[in-house]
């Protein structure tokens, strides 16, 4: 939220407020051009805007996730945040940033996924080896209760 203020000996109001970065809140501070108070308030909101929506933090998306995190934190207020509400309000949050999905693996999608990741890596005993571990009954009996579960 800008504020407005004058300095001393002049008659026009200045205006400061914080626009996020990478990093830290840069702070930005410009004349407002107007010696009435209600005027100058005026216009500070409407630098404050601007310069937001140059630094891309006032669109649309930015807004969709700003509804997103006060879900999840009145949530966690509410004691009501779950691990699975947890997940799926950060699924969300990326979807709007970049369009991609969270990936989400039970056990055993991670095994497969981890089994086809390891393919290009190692010779075709060590795969063989990698894959019985991982499906039989017998050797790997943690990972099959893994699964099971």
């Amino acid at each position: 939220m800008a504020s407005i203020y004058r300095r001393a000996g002049t008659k026009v109001w200045q205006c400061a407020f914080y626009i996020p970065t990478d990093t830290e809140p840069k702070q930005i501070r410009k004349s407002t051009g107007k010696t009435n108070r209600r005027e100058a308030e005026q216009i500070a909101i409407e630098l404050e805007r601007k310069a937001r929506e140059l630094a891309g933090i006032d669109g649309e998306t930015a807004q969709k996730i700003h509804t997103i995190l006060n879900q999840a934190g009145e949530d966690a207020l509410k004691e009501r945040l779950t691990i699975t509400k947890a997940r799926t309000y950060l699924s969300a949050i990326l979807k709007e940033a970049t369009g991609e999905e969270l990936f989400m693996f039970t056990i055993r999608g991670w095994i497969e996924e981890w089994l086809k990741r390891k393919a290009s890596l190692v010779t075709r005993a060590t795969m063989q080896r990698y894959e019985g571990s991982c499906r039989a009954p017998s050797s790997s009996g943690w990972v099959n209760a893994l699964i099971r579960a």
